[in-house]
């Protein structure tokens, strides 16, 4: 009896070491759930209505760690001015902050500037919107599978050409610390031509020109591409001369070899699986503690889950560089966005006429799609129905969009990865200087 009694004590305290860690494993567990649930659901109820630099730094810099992002540069544009700019986090992680001169990429904002540059080319009376652009091309594209129905430059311009981003190529011509050698002419005629390099029935959706908003990255280069063939000027000099230049945009470049990269941000990936492998670590030392080892060391759950981990992907380049690869500072964006939002002129210089710039803003074809413009597109943000553009690529996300009832514009220049995940920071940072600027 004695011995099955002190058998059924040695269970009992096995049972109740077992339940002890098993409960402090659920502990754990359900409060970091807790603490992140109420990170990421904190909303706009944090919006003061009285413009405070402080707390607005305060907000934009949490949601910038709630989304995992290294750096911001913003500006919010009124009345034709820079009314505001910020600056925050870093360009090189922890040695070179953001500032606002750092230069970054726009990844998709790029589109609105060969917009604009196609559009001053259609001002000079060299090309017609609805034209088959075979008309300009010294190579011919259709699609395979609507070989009777021509694409036209505005079907370019509003994502219905039926041009499909093939990934497994475009992914394949990324090069790295250096710019593309593959011309803008070469990678499109590769691509669109029988029997081109890169040329396959995948290059096109099954859907007709004309008849699906599609969104295509190639499109939009090819866009860029007539500028070249109908000026003669390579199309990054074209931009320089009337655009850039005229605007004052002087830091301002498609390729890397015409910009200082130290003053570029640089673009990176946030690691969160490194949080997953810190809080097993942290339940394999509680286990060892168990098991008789060395006490824990005085660290918490919270400060292992904040040991992130961010690796910079390097500066790169594609050879159709006009859909993405823009480099600029917030700043000199601004320029460009207050040239839009005052009907194409900006401190006397006129960029585009009036006119133009109205039929840039029309919806194009409303039963198709509703909000897009040429390129330009509309979106709805806390109310206020904006036009602009937003952009991601690797380590890069943008936004540039403006109110056309007020004039109020805002632009979010980061170098992180834009993801489901985090998107809903990116828009309450955005929500914020919208409702901020009121108040400037």
């Amino acid at each position: 009896m004695e011995i099955d009694k002190g058998i059924r004590n040695l269970n009992m305290s096995k049972l109740n070491k077992w339940f002890f860690k098993v409960g402090l494993f659920i502990f754990l567990f359900i409060n970091i759930v807790v603490m992140t649930w109420g990170q990421e659901n904190i909303g706009f109820a944090e919006i003061t209505s009285q413009y405070n630099q402080n707390v607005l730094d305060s907000y934009i810099e949490k949601q910038l760690e709630r989304a995992h992002i290294p750096g911001l540069s913003a500006v919010i544009v009124k009345e034709g001015e820079i009314m505001w700019t910020g600056s925050y986090g870093w360009s090189r992680l922890n040695t070179q902050p953001v500032t606002n001169e750092t230069l970054f990429q726009l990844a998709s904002v790029s589109k609105t500037v060969t917009a604009v540059a196609l559009m001053s080319v259609w001002e000079d009376g060299e090309l017609n919107l609805d034209e088959d652009i075979n008309v300009y091309l010294p190579f011919s594209v259709l699609n395979p599978r609507a070989p009777g129905k021509p694409i036209t430059v505005r079907m370019l311009l509003t994502h219905t050409s039926s041009i499909r981003d093939n990934w497994t190529v475009l992914d394949s011509v990324y090069v790295w610390d250096c710019d593309s050698k593959i011309s803008l002419s070469r990678f499109l005629e590769d691509y669109f031509t029988l029997n081109g390099k890169y040329y396959s029935t995948l290059n096109f959706y099954n859907e007709k020109p004309g008849e699906v908003f599609l969104y295509s990255n190639v499109g939009v280069a090819l866009a860029a591409y007539l500028v070249e063939v109908i000026t003669g000027l390579p199309f990054n000099v074209y931009c320089n001369l009337e655009i850039f230049d005229p605007l004052g945009m002087e830091e301002t470049s498609w390729h890397l070899t015409d910009l200082d990269s130290s003053q570029i941000a640089m673009p990176y990936k946030y690691d969160k699986y490194r949080h997953q492998y810190n809080f097993f670590t942290y339940a394999n030392n509680i286990e060892e503690l168990f098991k008789g080892g060395a006490a824990l060391q005085p660290v918490s759950v919270v400060t292992m889950l904040k040991q992130d981990s961010y690796q910079p992907y390097g500066f790169y380049a594609y050879p159709d560089y006009p859909d993405g690869l823009l480099k600029t500072s917030a700043c000199q964006l601004a320029c460009f966005l207050n040239m839009f939002i005052q009907h194409g002129e900006y401190k006397g210089i006129r960029i585009l006429q009036k006119e133009t710039v109205e039929e840039m803003r029309r919806i194009q074809n409303p039963a198709i799609d509703p909000q897009q413009g040429l390129i330009w597109h509309y979106k709805e943000l806390a109310g206020c129905k904006l036009l602009g553009h937003s952009g991601e690529d690797r380590g890069v996300a943008t936004e540039m969009f403006f109110c056309p009832e007020d004039n109020v514009g805002v632009i979010l220049l980061m170098n992180g990865d834009r993801s489901p995940s985090n998107e809903r920071f990116v828009r309450k940072i955005e929500t914020r200087l919208f409702e901020e600027a009121s108040a400037l």
